[in-house]
Formats: C-alpha cells, sequence, structure tokens
C-alpha cells in the first residue's frame, strides 16, 4: 500500500510551492507539485485541514486548505506579518503561527465556516520565534534569540513562567511525552527534559562533543525514542527513555548524502529526512529504535517539513 505525504519548501530556487511525496512498499517514490505558493516552508496537517506559511520579505500569513479527495482546496487566508511565519501548527480548532523575525504570535479560531478569525496574539520583545505548541492547557513558544522557553495558559495566553537557558545555547523546536516537554537548541545542539509540573528542567544531553558553534534543527519522538537533527554536521541523534523517565543517548548517525536535515518524520520504522541543501527526501530504515540503513533517496526541491496524510473526504 502507498503513502503519501506533503512536503513545505522554500521557493528561493527551484520550487513552486507545496509538493506530495507518495512511497510505495518498496520505498520507491515519486513527487509532484500540489499547489502553487510561495514560501510554503512549513505545514501542519489535521482534521482534513491543511495550514501553511507563506509570503515574502514585504508581507507574509497562514493560508487554511481543506485536504479533499488527494486535492488542496484554499478556504481562507490571513496576512498579520511582515514576512512569513517559521513554525504553523492546527491545535484542535486554533491556529498557532509564530514569526521568527518580528518576534511575533498570533493565535487564529477556524471558524464554522472554515474562515480564520484573529483572536490574540504575543509580542516579545528582541525575540526570534521559532515554534509554538499547545500541550496539556499551556502554550510554549520558543524564543531563540533570548534563549528561553514562554509558558502561557490556553487559551487565554496568560504568561505562567519564562525558563532561560544559556544564551549561547538558542532553543528551537519540541516536542512532547507523558509528563516531559522535550527542547532541542540550534546553538548547542542539546536536548533538555522539562517536567511540565514544576517547569523545571530535569536532564540535558549534548549528543555532540563539540566546542563550536552547531545548528539544531527540529526533534521528534517514536514510542520511547527521542530523534534529534544537526544541520551542520549533517547528523541524527538518537536518545532513549527510560521507565525512570531518564535519558540515555544510544546513536549520532550521518550519511554522506545527507545535506543540511532539517524537518523529518517517523512513520513504520522509517525515518524520512527533508535535506535542503542537497534537494532531496531520504529514507532510512529504523531497527530497535535506531537508525539502522540508507534505502532511498527522492529529488525534492528546497525541501523543509515534511507531513503523512490520508485520502479521504473532508469540508467543501
Amino acid at each position: 500500500m502507498s503513502k503519501n505525504f506533503l512536503i513545505g519548501t522554500y521557493t528561493k530556487k527551484y520550487s513552486k510551492g507545496i509538493y506530495k511525496f507518495t512511497l510505495d512498499s518498496n520505498d520507491n517514490g515519486s513527487f509532484e507539485k500540489r499547489f502553487k505558493l510561495h514560501n510554503p516552508t512549513y505545514i501542519d496537517i489535521k482534521n482534513n485541514f491543511l495550514i501553511s506559511s507563506h509570503g515574502d520579505s514585504n508581507s507574509g500569513g497562514v493560508v487554511l486548505f481543506s485536504l479533499k479527495n488527494d486535492s488542496l482546496i484554499p478556504l481562507d487566508k490571513a496576512e498579520d506579518f511582515n514576512c512569513p511565519p517559521c513554525f504553523v501548527e492546527i491545535y484542535k480548532d486554533y491556529v498557532l503561527s509564530c514569526n521568527y523575525h518580528q518576534g511575533l504570535f498570533i493565535l487564529y479560531k477556524i471558524t464554522s465556516d472554515y474562515s480564520l478569525q484573529k483572536l490574540n496574539s504575543i509580542s516579545i520583545e528582541n525575540g526570534k520565534l521559532h515554534c509554538c505548541r499547545v500541550y496539556k492547557d499551556k502554550l510554549y513558544i520558543v524564543d531563540l534569540n533570548n534563549s528561553s522557553l514562554n509558558v502561557y495558559s490556553f487559551p487565554n495566553l496568560k504568561p505562567i513562567t519564562k525558563i532561560n537557558l544559556e544564551k549561547k545555547s538558542k532553543p528551537r523546536h519540541l516536542d512532547f511525552k507523558d509528563n516531559f516537554v522535550y527542547l532541542i537548541t540550534e546553538g548547542t545542539y542539546e536536548l533538555f527534559q522539562i517536567d511540565i509540573d514544576t517547569l523545571y528542567i530535569s536532564n540535558s544531553i549534548k549528543p555532540l562533543n563539540f566546542n563550536n558553534d552547531l545548528e539544531g534543527a527540529a526533534i521528534h519522538i517514536y514510542d520511547n525514542f527521542i530523534y534529534t537533527s544537526e544541520r551542520k554536521t549533517n547528523t541524527f541523534s538518537v536518545f532513549k527513555i527510560l521507565e525512570n523517565n531518564s535519558l540515555k543517548h544510544i546513536q549520532n548517525f550521518s550519511y554522506k548524502k545527507i545535506n543540511s536535515p532539517r524537518d523529518f518524520i517517523l512513520d513504520s520504522d522509517k525515518l524520512f529526512s527533508c535535506n535542503l541543501k542537497s534537494d532531496s527526501i531520504s529514507i532510512f530504515s529504523l531497527k530497535n529504535g535506531i537508525i539502522d540503513k540508507f534505502s532511498n533517496e527522492i529529488p525534492i526541491p528546497e525541501p523543509i517539513c515534511i507531513k503523512k496524510y490520508k485520502n479521504k473526504t473532508c469540508p467543501n
């Protein structure tokens, strides 16, 4: 049975927008342009909706699509930024978006007629916001420039606390499992484990023994394993969450054809990596949580973000 993915891209060189990537049972893949859009660098798919960033150096915002019968149908768009947001996500009937250059978070509601209603915003002084996600009634905003994790109640956006890291750490993305937030930094390529009740850091690990600046990129959790990507050394790191919730670093993996891995996805014991500078999606097999071997590479221009989807009927 084939699997379907949608790819968000830069459109600085060859890409024209959002691409569909189809994989057969032998890991052979093909791609095609799905929707022409300027700089859809981050996308999210939930409840048969797709949200995408879009824009240029003068304006930017989000576009809401229905994902119907394998087609993307535009429903609404909002342009409230001076340039494209770097992160978007659908949470229930909300859309979260944050803008790196403006230090601005905007919350939208998906209304009953499938339009986007702006509800609220948060502006952080000198902020460079790289990720915004909701987990267990708390909003977490990752501020790379101020090296902090800002926590708010959700959906009323009342400040709860700010977790400060070392200035050079530059936090970038996060994921959740059970009672913990897992945060990856860009500057130091460090994994932090944060208790969601106490909001204190309970553990941290640096998987690469480098003194110079690094470029940590993405983080995803699959079963009891945490996977992170680093785009300067072209490395994936794997950590295991043990029974007592402590962390064990178990692997660093690199492959000669990877060049600047950004986002990735884990599905059915495979890892799919978006390699920006090599214009490709690399596929690797997993074995007992470890990245085992290279399987295939599919050429896709300027890939940044990858999401899996299933063909099904959704709102008109």
